[in-house]
Formats: C-alpha cells, sequence, structure tokens
C-alpha cells in the first residue's frame, strides 16, 4: 500500500503508522478534526504533514476548522521535517512531543522557533537521540512545560545555558 486515504475518518482519534516502508502519502489530513494522537515512526508517510504549509485559507472557512490537527495532543516522531513554524503554529493542543532517534546533532533554527509555538507543551522528550548534542537553546521559553525526558542520548552534555523554564517540575535523564 502506497497510500492510505483518511477522507472520511472524521472521528479517528489515534492514528499509529510505523515501519511501512511502502506508505508514502497520507491523504485527506486535514479530515481527521478530531484527531488527538499521531505517531509516525520509520514511514516516509510522515513526509505527507510538510507540503501543508501550502494550503490557503478558504473563504467561508474558519481558521481554527482549517488547521490541521485541532485536537491534536501527543505526537511522536523520528524524524523532524514535520517541526516547521507552518506546521506547530495550528498545534494548539499539543502537550506531549516526543522525537525518537534523531539523526541531527541539532535542531534548525527554524525547529527551535517552531518548538516556541507550542504554547500548551507540557511534556517534551528526546529517545534514543545519539547524535543529538544540543538541546533547543529556546527550551526556557516553553512556559507550559513541566516535563522534559532525554532517554538514551549520550552526546548530550547539559542543558541550555539558558536553562529551563521557571516551571519545569521534572527533567529526566537516562543514558
Amino acid at each position: 500500500m502506497e497510500s492510505l486515504q483518511l477522507h472520511s475518518c472524521t472521528a479517528l482519534e489515534h492514528l499509529e503508522i510505523q515501519y511501512c516502508s511502502s506508505l508514502v502519502s497520507l491523504e485527506g489530513l486535514r479530515s481527521l478534526v478530531n484527531l488527538k494522537h499521531l505517531k509516525i515512526l520509520y514511514s516516509p508517510a510522515l513526509g505527507s504533514l510538510t507540503p501543508l504549509e501550502s494550503y490557503e485559507p478558504i473563504e467561508g472557512i474558519s481558521s481554527h476548522s482549517y488547521e490541521l490537527f485541532p485536537a491534536l495532543e501527543s505526537l511522536e516522531v523520528h524524524d523532524l521535517s514535520p517541526l516547521n513554524t507552518s506546521f506547530c503554529k495550528g498545534l494548539t493542543c499539543l502537550r506531549s512531543l516526543m522525537l525518537i532517534e534523531l539523526e541531527s546533532t541539532r535542531l534548525t533554527d527554524e525547529q527551535e522557533r517552531a518548538l516556541l509555538l507550542l504554547r500548551s507543551l507540557q511534556e517534551l522528550c528526546f529517545v534514543e537521540c545519539e547524535d543529538l548534542v544540543h538541546l533547543p537553546a529556546g527550551l526556557h521559553g516553553l512556559h507550559s512545560l513541566n516535563t522534559l525526558k532525554i532517554t538514551c542520548c549520550n552526546s548530550i552534555s547539559g542543558l541550555p545555558k539558558e536553562g529551563l523554564p521557571p516551571c519545569n517540575k521534572q527533567a529526566r535523564g537516562r543514558n
């Protein structure tokens, strides 16, 4: 299967796609208005999330109903490509972001700006990101963040020099 049609899945709340190497396209993503939990790992389908910045608002449709995943609460990905400002500015309900096995040494400036748009983010997890050397410098700007988990990220030597948000209740690291 190369494409997954989601147009009629308006009630879908959980979507998990893992290790689907032939699945390259997710169609009808804008129909997933009730989606709360999204997990896309090790699948080229993750690329379906990136071209969304080309969508323009349509007259007569409220901006809230036109956002991608307006109810999304948790997101798990292994690739940072969808983490851009166009994608993140619509994730107003996102509370948990898990980044798994990232292959970069740091987030790009664009990705760090996008991360700061996640105003409701309470939990940020980095899991098995062995190449990651630097945590995002702007973590202190995530005022809702209360849990930071770093698991098996051996190259990270410490927290950003700007620190964590004052309300951070739990920072955990494990190698």
